[in-house]
């Protein structure tokens, strides 16, 4: 688990026993909200869709770097998914976080 995200469950598991967080079905309602923000469609606003092309193009250029710098090979493989979840995890950022904003 990414830091920032092990600091997020460490403050939330601190208002679960504080009583802080109001309870749904033995749920969270905070995280009930974050699970419908994360698995719904979120449509390009503005600028969104040049920037999730500008992240991919910037990822193929250094896919390529990789395919051609290195073996191929089980860490080949792994570096190239790896870059994948990056660019998936980084629009993510901006259609999950942007369209609260917006």
């Amino acid at each position: 688990m990414p830091e920032s995200e092990a600091k997020a469950v460490a403050h939330l598991q601190v208002r679960i026993l504080a009583g802080q967080l109001p309870m749904k079905g033995g749920v969270m309602e905070d995280m009930l909200a974050q699970i419908d923000n994360w698995f719904r469609y979120h449509a390009p606003k503005g600028d969104q869709q040049e920037r999730y092309e500008r992240i991919r193009a910037s990822a193929k250029d250094f896919a390529k770097v990789i395919a051609e710098c290195t073996p191929p090979s089980a860490d080949q493989t792994a570096a190239l998914r790896k870059l994948r979840e990056c660019v998936m995890t980084a629009n993510a950022a901006i259609a999950c976080n942007e369209s609260l904003l917006v």
